[in-house]
């Protein structure tokens, strides 16, 4: 099974320029925990409610601040043909719930943990490799 078969294929996503008022609202609006930044089709960067809350909110800064300057910009991606054994291995490596899924260079999708566990062929020791993932 590869990310192209699980991944979500609407990214809800957003533009470096726009402030962190903004894209939180948009994340309340879609439901959702996390934005791909990105310039065209091509990602730059995430944001996420994480982010929000450690490099806005506790450091004191104003909702109007962009995107841009508190995104993690050093971006991890899989290819729609990476297989799920390795976005785990990816996913638990560095922490992250989330990974974006790029095609030839052009974000086509995101996978988060949720995608992975609805798969109801999934081994039973791939799903234990997530439980090493910290999910707060």
């Amino acid at each position: 099974m590869m990310a192209g078969d699980i991944m979500s294929g609407d990214v809800i996503t957003v533009e470096p320029k726009v402030t962190v008022k903004e894209a939180s609202q948009k994340m309340r609006t879609y439901g959702i925990g996390t934005l791909v930044v990105v310039e065209g089709d091509y990602p730059v960067g995430i944001i996420s409610e994480r982010d929000i809350t450690y490099r806005v909110v506790a450091r004191d800064l104003h909702p109007s601040i962009y995107v841009e300057d508190v995104m993690t910009t050093e971006l991890i991606t899989v290819d729609t043909i990476t297989p799920v054994e390795r976005i785990i291995e990816t996913m638990v490596k560095h922490n992250f719930r989330r990974l974006p899924v790029l095609e030839k260079g052009k974000l086509t999708g995101i996978v988060s943990i949720r995608d992975i566990i609805r798969q109801p062929k999934l081994e039973k020791s791939i799903l234990e490799k997530l439980t090493k993932l910290e999910l707060w």
